[in-house]
């Protein structure tokens, strides 16, 4: 049976064709942020992305966050949430150790701002007020002091009250 140019020329664009169309859908699956391909920010319901564990002679406290993973993510952090469940927070991760600083733009919870370490130890902690309304040159700054690898923002009151401070042992399970 003799086969004619024709039909492999239209096989191979074919071919060409599907394999374009599935780089451009890596590409674009790529572009989205972690948070937003796991189940983004759903306002306070539904899964979490991280686990959040402060190891505490009390026992464990467990915080499921969402993860802040990238600039877009970093800078928006809880910015127009109105609510956190009692367990819930959000985890800022950075991609190496550095210096930072948070506030609380747009932010109407109040919020525990927790730094954590390279070795996974709790660096500073800050209790900070809700800043939603105030022009950005009013608002508190809170810096880690020194590198950090992660902060976790979660609802003001529980480092506090279930003695996390400096040194605490954390452990992050995503």
């Amino acid at each position: 049976m003799k086969r004619s140019r024709r039909g492999s020329k239209v096989t191979a664009d074919r071919t060409a064709f599907i394999f374009l169309v599935l780089i451009a859908a890596l590409a674009l699956v790529g572009a989205i942020p972690l948070s937003e391909r796991l189940g983004g920010d759903d306002g306070g319901s539904g899964a979490h992305e991280a686990r959040v564990t402060f190891d505490l002679p009390s026992g464990d406290l467990r915080i499921y966050c969402d993860i802040a993973d990238d600039d877009f993510e970093r800078t928006k952090g809880l910015m127009g949430r109105s609510e956190l469940g009692d367990d819930e927070g959000m985890l800022f991760v950075y991609g190496e150790p550095r210096p930072v600083t948070m506030w609380m733009k747009d932010t109407s919870i109040p919020l525990d701002i927790v730094f954590i370490s390279e070795d996974m130890k709790v660096i500073r902690v800050y209790e900070a007020p809700p800043g939603t309304g105030k022009p950005d040159n009013e608002l508190e700054l809170y810096p880690s002091g020194q590198p950090c690898l992660y902060v976790v923002e979660m609802n003001m009151g529980l480092a506090d009250e279930h003695g996390i401070g400096p040194g605490t042992h954390v452990e992050i399970r995503t």
